[in-house]
């Protein structure tokens, strides 16, 4: 493709007369032109003659192109009524093909091998347009990028009436998202690296992340008190005195995690000087020799020249409700909703049918009991069974204790066990592990938190569904994979089954050119975030250090993945204690949920568990390689 480029561009010439030239907008995907990722179709049409009309070239065009360069050139060629149509460029930095009749203007583009080119749009004195390739350069010397408007004499707008605008900016560091994961890790970046310049990216309107469209009742899973960033606390660092976290720390909703986000934007990010965001923008991928974004109102492309590292934030992004689209086939007539609408509802329905099994589920379920819905009107489908982390053994601050008691019970029971299901039963035992129904083994463990209320609360649902993912809701039946349940159409049935956790596989955090945000220790994505921007900042460009200092360590899906989550936290925690700095910076973290033990380390309780730690780390250590290669 690139040769085929290249030689259209080396045999054009052209004389000087002013002739239409069209841009079509295209997303550029593994060497070929994909309508799929493209927003919308951008047809400009710069001309003096009056004769041509430029609303037939763009609705050809758009009507007629199918993806392919040979079908886009004869596109332009039926459009403007002339066999002198050639493809003069292609960039995939913007995603554009150039193309150019042969009496066209003589520009010298460039777009072939990987170079970038922007355009200029000005007027000459006589106030007409004149337009000239200009090369990325601009961007590399850090000057203003150059700018292209659509649009001839005395036209003020391109033919789709949308402005297109090429723009190139230099950075330290490009982060490709701003949910918390983000926004933790250039709160750590920018608090070690006073002279470091960010540049935030985001889909989204706002900082936050998935935040932004999480269902209404949603809340952490964990205290507020050790999420967010470390430069700004999260809610009030309170105890609930009522409800089913009464005598832990304060839980978020998503309204005041979105508020928080924002405001650590506003007042710490941008104050510093050191941070740009860019809302409503979408990045052209990570895979490319290019880097760009493009605005999605506007369309405006901006080029980036990235100095250190591109970061992407979006690697483990989860799936969300609003975003998932079910695995499972609907039937027209079937009152079918996900959890974010469940609120919506104005009218009761014969029964509630939650179809999923994991955090989601949990909440729809709790908050249908808690706003006075019999359990018996409820029924649960649960492919799977999960182990929950009991909530009052992860708690920070005055509770810390509590924590660290617990890791050390795990600790002891990791080093003593003699197989995978003992381990389990260990874990239970200590009280550290919790599930919904005792008879029945968990498959599966995402990390999700708690209460023994809530677990309570839950238990009283007895109408369980265990036959597998569903396949089909009809109107009078479920189809399952393993069997099939009655239905109505009075029912109403909520999907809760979006995967959530990301699942893709680990790959080094630290490469030439790039941060990939991914779990480190525990399962909060906020402080592997930090722990991550702390080492960029502060180890610089000693690359085997940042990588020696940062294993991955993936999320967990099923139960047994439990073991190597919990050795890698132990590995990692090994890691850190040898590095004075790291000590230091650990302690002082709000995101770290052990910080201040130490200051406890004369209490009975605390001296009691630190001395287990030390005593069971290492044979745990060994023997969570010794089921982990069981479960292989």
């Amino acid at each position: 493709m690139q040769h085929a480029l290249a030689e259209r561009d080396a045999v054009a010439r052209y004389p000087d007369e002013v002739r239409p030239y069209i841009v079509i907008g295209r997303a550029f995907l593994e060497n070929r032109i994909s309508a799929l990722e493209l927003d919308a179709v951008y047809c400009e049409w710069f001309t003096r003659d009056e004769t041509c009309s430029q609303h037939r070239v763009r609705d050809a065009l758009e009507r007629r192109h199918t993806g392919d360069l040979d079908a886009l050139i004869a596109a332009a060629k039926d459009a403007l009524q002339s066999d002198d149509i050639v493809l003069v460029g292609f960039s995939r930095s913007c995603g554009i093909a150039m193309l150019r009749g042969a009496r066209g203007e003589p520009d010298p583009v460039v777009s072939v091998a990987g170079e970038r080119e922007g355009w200029t749009h000005h007027r000459d004195r006589g106030g007409r347009s004149e337009h000239r390739a200009a090369c990325v350069a601009h961007s590399r010397l850090g000057t203003p990028a150059p700018r292209r408007r659509c649009g001839g004499a005395g036209n003020s707008g391109c033919a789709t009436g949308r402005s297109r605008v090429v723009t190139a900016i230099e950075t330290d560091y490009l982060v490709i998202g701003a949910g918390a994961a983000g926004m933790s890790f250039v709160d750590a970046l920018i608090d070690a690296d006073h002279d470091c310049d960010v540049v935030m990216v985001d889909r989204r309107h706002a900082p936050g992340g998935h935040w932004n469209d999480a269902y209404p009742f949603v809340q952490l899973h964990q205290a507020a008190a050790c999420y967010g960033v470390n430069s700004r606390a999260l809610g009030t660092d309170h105890l609930d005195e009522r409800g089913l976290n009464a005598g832990l720390y304060q839980r978020a909703n998503g309204v005041q995690i979105c508020d928080y986000f924002r405001h650590v934007l506003d007042e710490h990010h941008m104050r510093s000087g050191q941070v740009r965001f860019f809302p409503m923008s979408n990045y052209l991928g990570l895979d490319t020799a290019e880097v760009a974004f493009v605005a999605a109102l506007t369309g405006a492309t901006t080029e980036v020249k990235v100095r250190r590292a591109i970061v992407d934030a979006r690697y483990l992004e989860p799936t969300i409700p609003s975003r998932h689209i079910p695995s499972f086939a609907v039937d027209t007539d079937v009152r079918c909703v996900s959890v974010n609408e469940l609120p919506d509802v104005t009218e009761p329905a014969s029964g509630y049918t939650i179809v999923g099994g994991g955090k989601t589920g949990s909440d729809a379920c709790t908050w249908l009991l808690e706003n006075g819905v019999d359990p018996d009107n409820i029924r649960w489908v649960r492919a799977r069974d999960a182990w929950m982390w009991n909530r009052a053994h992860v708690q920070p601050l005055d509770l810390v204790s509590d924590t660290i008691d617990g890791v050390a019970r795990c600790v002891e029971a990791s080093a003593e066990a003699d197989s995978i299901d003992d381990l389990f039963t260990r874990l239970e035992a200590g009280d550290q592990l919790l599930r919904l129904d005792t008879r029945v083994a968990p498959t599966m463990y995402h990390g999700a938190t708690v209460t023994v209320a809530e677990l309570d609360l839950l238990r009283t649902i007895e109408n369980v569904v265990r036959l597998g993912h569903v396949k089909t809701i009809r109107a009078d039946e479920i189809v399952l994979e393993r069997g099939s349940i009655p239905t109505d159409r009075r029912q109403l049935h909520v999907d809760c089954s979006a995967a959530g956790l990301g699942k893709a596989p680990a790959r080094r955090i630290f490469e030439p050119g790039r941060i990939t945000l991914q779990c480190i220790s525990t399962v909060f994505p906020a402080f592997n975030a930090a722990v991550i921007g702390y080492l960029e900042g502060s180890r610089g460009d000693d690359e085997v250090a940042k990588s020696r200092l940062s294993p991955t360590n993936r999320y967990p899906d099923a139960a047994e993945d439990w073991i190597p989550n919990m050795r890698g936290q132990l590995a990692s925690l090994d890691l850190w204690n040898a590095e004075p700095d790291m000590t230091t910076w650990l302690e002082s973290s709000r995101l770290n949920i052990a910080r201040g033990m130490f200051e406890k380390a004369n209490e009975p309780q605390m001296a009691d568990a630190i001395t287990r730690l030390i005593t069971y780390t290492e044979p745990a250590l060994a023997n969570l390689e010794s089921l982990n290669a069981a479960t292989a």
